[in-house]
């Protein structure tokens, strides 16, 4: 009872922070433009709402370390495919998502939440593209 009540309330601010999550994405698809990241995209007619700010580079790992050595925390969401996970092995034929594999090698979901201040993405997306640049 006592978390609904909570998420009652907070219901009330989901548009706000899902305007603001975009702003934020905004932003970081500013700031990381000049890159060779794979970032996230949206259709023309889908209001996404990012949850997650999810980037790709087969250089994952080195960035991640990068990131946490200024202090940046970076999480990989769903590491293993589907397809791999204990409870399906077997039960899809055992395919071969090759595709699927390399990307779980290489996103990582960068900082994301609507209170966010607009100086830590600028900040995030300045090391990333150091980070390139340097590479």
């Amino acid at each position: 009872e006592l978390q609904a009540a909570m998420l009652r309330v907070k219901l009330g601010y989901l548009d706000e922070e899902n305007s603001r999550r975009r702003d934020v994405a905004a932003l970081y698809a500013q700031g990381l433009a000049s890159t060779d990241l794979v970032l996230p995209t949206e259709a023309e007619d889908i209001c996404h709402v990012y949850h997650q700010y999810v980037i790709q580079t087969p250089r994952r790992d080195l960035l991640k370390t990068s990131l946490a050595a200024h202090g940046v925390e970076t999480l990989i969401h769903y590491p293993v495919p589907v397809h791999l996970q204990p409870a399906y092995v077997g039960r899809l034929g055992n395919p071969a998502l090759l595709q699927t594999e390399r990307v779980c090698r290489e996103i990582l979901s960068l900082p994301m939440h609507p209170y966010l201040e607009r100086q830590d993405v600028c900040t995030i997306s300045a090391l990333i593209t150091e980070f390139f640049e340097g590479a």
